[in-house]
């Protein structure tokens, strides 16, 4: 298969409430937001939606609720850097960041955090309004947008820097928009 061609496999949605990730065979993408009716949409954050691809499941023998992933993938997503778009039918992905192996995986099986440094997916932003749906061929759309910085830090001082003079931004909301991973 083609770098640039993907096929989505699943999708999941996982609701507010710690509940159980929800296999879905659609889902309302909404511009700026994420997956509708998942915990993880909030306007303006960069973990907005999770793709995985198929391949590093497999190879490790997951599922995608093991690694809370939205979207899995036939392709290579772990490949992508920051910035590049995909689509699927009229929604489009901006891939932002590589999404962090975290403490959690542990609890699913001792030694995957270190297993899948790298290969856990690609964190993204929905940028379009529209229908998902499993079986959806998609793939890499068009030219990218500039890279967000793989250091946390330097994504708070370029935000920061964007901030107007006399507005005011807590810390809430600029960790939230800089996409920086907080656990409790």
């Amino acid at each position: 298969m083609a770098p640039w061609r993907m096929v989505l496999e699943e999708l999941l949605i996982r609701p507010r409430g710690g509940a159980a990730m929800v296999r879905v065979a659609r889902a309302t993408a909404a511009a700026g937001l994420g997956l509708v009716g998942d915990r993880s949409a909030a306007r303006h954050s960069p973990r907005q939606v999770l793709v995985t691809s198929r391949a590093v499941l497999a190879h490790h023998e997951l599922t995608a609720a093991d690694v809370r992933a939205n979207l899995v993938v036939a392709g290579d997503v772990d490949a992508l850097p920051s910035g590049t778009v995909l689509r699927f039918g009229a929604v489009r992905i901006r891939l932002t960041l590589p999404c962090e192996v975290c403490g959690r995986l542990e609890r699913v099986r001792p030694g995957l955090a270190r297993a899948l440094a790298g290969r856990r997916g690609v964190l993204g932003r929905v940028l379009d309004d529209g229908a998902l749906a499993v079986g959806e061929v998609g793939g890499v759309a068009g030219a990218a947008l500039p890279a967000l910085a793989d250091d946390w830090r330097a994504r708070v001082v370029d935000i920061v820097r964007h901030v107007p003079r006399g507005q005011v931004v807590t810390t809430t909301r600029l960790v939230a928009i800089a996409g920086v991973q907080v656990t409790y």
